[in-house]
């Protein structure tokens, strides 16, 4: 990346490259609210304190909400 691009972007990036990111994303792809159990099946591999850490970063960015059945994809 350039020293141009814009800072948001890169955040964003650095995000989603992140591992088990864009996995939990697909995951909640279909609109449907799923549990940290089944995330966790569908990640394969991560540790509950590693999906924990990711799930909350993905909150903070605004791109995983947590609702009363479940972690869902936001709007």
């Amino acid at each position: 990346m350039s020293p141009k691009d814009p800072l948001p972007v890169r955040q964003l990036l650095s995000l989603l490259e992140a591992r088990f990111a864009l996995r939990v994303i697909w995951a909640l792809r279909d609109g449907q609210a799923q549990t940290f159990r089944y995330l966790q099946d569908c990640v394969g591999g991560a540790t509950p304190n590693k999906l924990n850490t990711r799930i909350k970063e993905l909150r903070e960015a605004g791109l995983v909400c947590h609702g009363k059945s479940g972690y869902l994809l936001t709007e």
